[in-house]
């Protein structure tokens, strides 16, 4: 038997990047803002994992909070 999906999609916000220092636990609550672009978002989450040998960290925006693309 299959079940209809009940549609309650959510997209989230995220950002991956390889950390030069600290712990990505650190990051949470905290307003981050892209060099470059000028970007802002605040973090809601944050995890770290290794991926081919590189650590990683994926970071989560409260879209509430996002300025800038």
């Amino acid at each position: 038997m299959l079940r209809i999906s009940d549609g309650n999609w959510i997209r989230k916000n995220i950002i991956r990047a390889a950390p030069l220092q600290g712990l990505a636990s650190e990051l949470v609550s905290v307003t981050i803002s892209g060099l470059s672009s000028g970007a802002t978002g605040v973090v809601i989450s944050a995890i770290s994992f290794i991926e081919s040998g590189n650590e990683i960290v994926e970071l989560e925006l409260d879209e509430s909070t996002q300025t800038g693309t």
